[in-house]
This record gives C-alpha cells, sequence and structure tokens, in this order.
C-alpha cells in the first residue's frame, strides 16, 4: 500500500469476526468510484460507514479537486487550517482562472504552504490563468512555483495562458517539472507581441516527457533548440493555419505524430531530422477526398526520411454534394496512390476512417444500401486491401439518437 491509500492501523478496524475482508472492501469502492465521480454522492454514502471505510474512501473523493479564481481562499482555507492531512491524497489538481488577462482577485499569502501539502500531485491542469507571468500575483505565483515543483507530477495541461513576450518564463514553468513531467499539454498558448527575441536563452532538457500535444499554439519558446526532449515517443499537434508566424515544431526525436489540420492549413515542414514511423492525419473540416488526397500527398512527400513510414492513419470529414456517396473512381485514386507509397517504404498498417454527415429528410437505410457502398469500397481499394489495411466508411444522421445509421468496413 503506497503512502495515499490506508495501512494497517484502517485494515485492524476492519478486521473483525463478520467483516467482509479488507481487500474486498478496497475493491468495491474502487468499483464504484470508477464509475463515479468524486462528488457522487455513493462514494460520501460509503465514507459514513464507519471509520474504516471512511479512511477508504478519502483517498477516492479527494483524488481530483478543481480549484477556481471565486473559490479559490474559501476552500484552500478548509484543506490548509482545518484538513492538512488530506493534502496526500490530491493526486490531480484543476486550477481555473477568470478567462481575462487582468485580474481582480486577491490569494492568500499561504498559497504556496497550502499547495506545498500535495506532495503527491500527479496531474495539473491550469484553464485560462489571468494575465502574464508579472501581472500575476505574488502569492498565486509562489504557489503555482511550489505545484510545479512536486516530485511526483508527471502531467501538466496549460490553456488558454496567455504569455505575451514572455518566452522566459514558459521555459522557467517547464524547468520546474522538467525531471519527473511524462505527459504535456499546451492549448491556445500564443504569443501576443511580434518580434521576440530567444536568443542567449537557456535550453532545458526534459527527460522524462514521453507525450507532448500542442492545440493552437505559437512561441517561438517552441523549438528543438530550446526544448530538448530526448525519449519523446508521441506528439500532437493541431492547429488551423500551418503558415504561422513560427514554424510548426515537430521534435526529431517523436516515432508517432498525430496532425489534426483544416483544408486550408499550410502543408508542415519537418526540418531534416524527424524519423517518423507512426503518421496520423485528422482533417477536422469536411473535405472532398481529392483535396484531402493532395494535401495527404504533400505532407507526405516534406517527410525527411519517408523510407522510415510504417504506419499511416487518416480519417475525414467527406464532403459531399447533396447526398450522394463518394464514387469508385475517388476511392481509386486514393488507392493508387497509396499502393505506390507501400511500394517505396515499408507501410504495414494503413487505416482510413471517412465520416459522411447527412442532414435533413433520408430515407432509411436497408440491406442494399449497405451492400452497394461495401462493393464501392472493395471495388476502389482492391489493389491494398489485406492484412494490415481497414477502410471504413460511416455515414451519420445529424439529429438521430443512434450514433450511425451505416457503418461499412473492408
Amino acid at each position: 500500500m503506497d503512502d495515499t491509500g490506508v495501512g494497517g492501523a484502517d485494515q485492524a478496524l476492519i478486521s473483525t469476526k463478520n467483516a467482509l475482508p479488507v481487500e474486498l472492501i478496497h475493491q468495491i469502492i474502487a468499483d464504484l468510484a470508477q464509475s463515479e465521480d468524486n462528488t457522487s454522492p455513493i462514494i460520501g454514502a460509503c465514507a459514513l460507514v464507519c471509520r474504516a471505510w471512511a479512511a477508504i474512501c478519502r483517498a477516492h473523493i479527494f483524488r481530483q479537486i478543481t480549484i477556481s479564481y471565486r473559490d479559490f481562499t474559501p476552500r484552500l482555507s478548509f484543506l490548509y487550517f482545518t484538513a492538512p492531512h488530506l493534502g496526500k491524497y490530491i493526486l490531480e489538481l484543476v486550477i481555473r482562472g477568470q478567462g481575462s488577462r487582468r485580474s481582480s482577485h486577491t490569494f492568500p499569502e499561504w498559497t504556496a504552504y497550502c499547495f506545498g501539502l500535495l506532495n503527491n500531485l500527479r496531474s495539473l491542469r491550469f484553464h485560462h490563468v489571468t494575465g502574464e507571468w508579472s501581472q500575476i500575483s505574488t502569492p498565486l505565483v509562489q504557489g503555482i512555483t511550489t505545484l510545479l515543483s512536486a516530485p511526483r507530477l508527471q502531467k501538466l495541461h496549460i490553456s488558454g495562458w496567455a504569455f505575451g513576450n514572455d518566452t522566459r518564463t514558459l521555459l522557467f514553468l517547464l524547468s520546474l517539472c522538467s525531471t519527473s513531467l511524462q505527459d504535456l499539454m499546451l492549448q491556445n498558448v500564443d504569443v501576443i507581441e511580434p518580434g521576440i527575441e530567444v536568443d542567449g536563452l537557456s535550453a532545458i532538457s526534459m527527460e522524462a516527457l514521453s507525450s507532448l500535444r500542442l492545440e493552437c499554439v505559437s512561441h517561438p519558446g517552441l523549438t528543438e533548440t530550446l526544448i530538448k526532449c530526448p525519449n519523446l515517443k508521441s506528439m500532437l499537434v493541431k492547429t488551423n493555419d500551418m503558415r504561422e508566424r513560427y514554424p510548426l515544431w515537430i521534435s526529431s526525436m517523436v516515432k508517432e505524430l498525430n496532425l489534426i489540420v483544416f483544408p486550408w492549413s499550410g502543408i508542415p515542414k519537418f526540418g531534416n531530422t524527424a524519423r517518423i514511423s507512426v503518421l496520423s492525419i485528422d482533417m477536422a473540416t469536411p473535405t472532398r477526398l481529392s483535396e484531402f488526397q493532395e494535401w495527404l500527398e504533400a505532407c507526405i512527400s516534406n517527410l525527411p526520411h519517408p523510407h522510415l513510414l510504417a504506419e499511416l492513419r487518416m480519417q475525414l470529414q467527406y464532403k459531399p454534394e447533396g447526398r450522394e456517396y463518394p464514387e469508385v473512381a475517388e476511392y481509386t485514386a486514393l488507392s493508387s496512390y497509396l499502393s505506390q507509397l507501400r511500394d517505396r517504404m515499408p507501410l504495414g498498417r494503413i487505416s482510413a476512417t471517412m465520416q459522411m454527415i447527412v442532414r435533413g429528410a433520408i430515407k432509411e437505410v436497408d440491406d442494399t444500401d449497405q451492400v452497394r457502398e461495401v462493393t464501392k469500397l472493395r471495388e476502389g481499394f482492391a489493389p491494398i486491401l489485406g492484412p494490415g489495411v481497414d477502410i471504413r466508411l460511416v455515414v451519420q444522421h445529424v439529429g438521430r439518437l443512434i450514433p450511425g445509421y451505416m457503418d461499412c468496413r473492408v
């Protein structure tokens, strides 16, 4: 049992002649906690059974805590002054700001001391933290640095934080958790002022980082020069325009790359070092199959080492004219290109999911429609079908309660 669970004293409380085995009680409460959130009255009711059950439930009730600027002081006051022993149970913390660049909120002087009680913190999320670093009040600054220095912190999610032209602060915050952080997500983190200088800044090495997500992020500090990720395995990049002020950063160490793009997105420039073996492309808005293929070809042609590509995953929303389905000729064109790729590189796995959204009145789909579309898929993708290839057409109707009204797969 680790230091976030219950120990021998609590087991002794349960070990009476007619009591359930303590291991069974742990499992029952754990199963309930997985099916409910930590605010569920079910777990709270279990905690009222006896002191021993309360000790077991405590780890689940306080596992994940969310605080906002509005209730910041009253919630932390309870933890700091009344129940500091609960700090060890908090594994996930979410802090929600007010979404503006300036804050009228005040934070208690003991904020950092309170956050220091969370010595088992594993996951930390910031949503719309107010203002640039220089504008945040001193107690909150001290509290944030304390949280990021938690020795067991593994996941960090920063969303909607305006760093302005302060690249140094972004690097500083990441350096605080560089030895333990395994999963980093930056969402809507942008530069407000142009012409930012990054020369003279010291690079940081995030040795433990294995997963990186950048969603609508534009910041000159996010480069291989300033952030080194020697053990990075997977990376996700979502943007609505890759022709941004700063080039798209793709770590040279990443092997699995996921791109969420739009038809108008520029083609990513991978540089000369990226060695990608798994590439996933998700076209986020409806597009013609021919337009998607054109984007795909340009993207793969930019890979510095295309001979390393072993798996290609594709997902798009098909843009029909009226309610027509994709034509066999469209399938054939894409299949021909994928066949050429497979001849040039060790492409062992190919998957393509085409989703078609239908709006308005439609007739009920019968077996004839299903057979017709499956036949078209088989005919169009015949050159590449076989082991390791998964092709799918999903037709959905907006407004229906069921997830889809036709699912064709070959």
